[in-house]
């Protein structure tokens, strides 16, 4: 996928006021990123290198949005039954994806149009609420070419005691923009997303193009869904 650059000569953006939400936190994998191909292919080193047969992409992609403990946990059964295995196997992936995540990541249709027209437009703040590790974060962001937005806040699965679906990540990044609850929309396409929007009090957009299917995402109680960020505004 080409990604749109932002232009110098864009012309200034008419302000829109007719929204009771301030700031937008957005998922990483799945919901701003397609990261699944590094993912399932160091995911796939992993079982090997253990053992394992490689599982076809679309068995390891539906696992993605859960989180990557408990993606472990699906895919070794030794997992389950030694927490030293489970924390070397953690250590193991991690070595691995940090020699294959910068290989294929694309920006999904349709962002860079919302983060350059609409959220100036709608004077909205943008944060990342993700489980990714935070260190992994800004490289991605950097190769896709988001890194030049103002986000507010960026937040790992490690950057807190907890990780999403507990509401303390969310709840910072709202505290961080200086919003309430009520204010602020998350954006994603994982359980953990739409159930610590709820834990947090904010409205739960669900994406149909991310990893976990929409259905599911529907059934825990997600407020809106998009099968596209040109939606997104829909929801606003």
């Amino acid at each position: 996928m080409d990604i749109q650059r932002v232009s110098s000569n864009m012309e200034p953006v008419k302000k829109i006021k007719n929204s009771k939400f301030k700031l937008i936190m957005f998922d990483f994998d799945g919901t701003l990123v397609d990261t699944a191909p590094d993912i399932i292919s160091a995911t796939n080193l992993l079982l090997t290198k253990n053992g394992h047969k490689a599982l076809p992409a679309d068995v390891i992609r539906r696992d993605i949005g859960t989180g990557l403990k408990t993606l472990l946990k699906d895919f070794f059964p030794e997992a389950n039954e030694d927490p030293a295995i489970e924390e070397g196997l953690y250590t193991d992936f991690l070595d691995i994806y940090r020699h294959e995540f910068l290989k294929n990541p694309v920006i999904f249709e349709g962002l860079e149009n919302f983060l350059q027209k609409e959220v100036p437009a709608r004077d909205l703040k943008i944060a990342i609420v993700s489980n990714k590790k935070e260190d992994l974060i800004p490289p991605i962001l950097e190769k896709v070419g988001l890194q030049k937005y103002p986000w507010v806040k960026i937040i790992g699965g490690n950057t807190f005691e907890h990780m999403k679906p507990h509401p303390m990540p969310i709840l910072e990044a709202i505290s961080a923009a200086g919003v309430q609850p009520e204010e602020a929309v998350l954006v994603g396409d994982g359980t953990p997303d739409v159930e610590g929007a709820h834990a947090a009090k904010c409205t739960s957009v669900a994406v149909s193009f991310g990893y976990t299917p929409i259905e599911t995402l529907m059934s825990l109680g997600a407020h809106f869904r998009i099968d596209h960020f040109d939606e997104l505004t829909q929801c606003l």
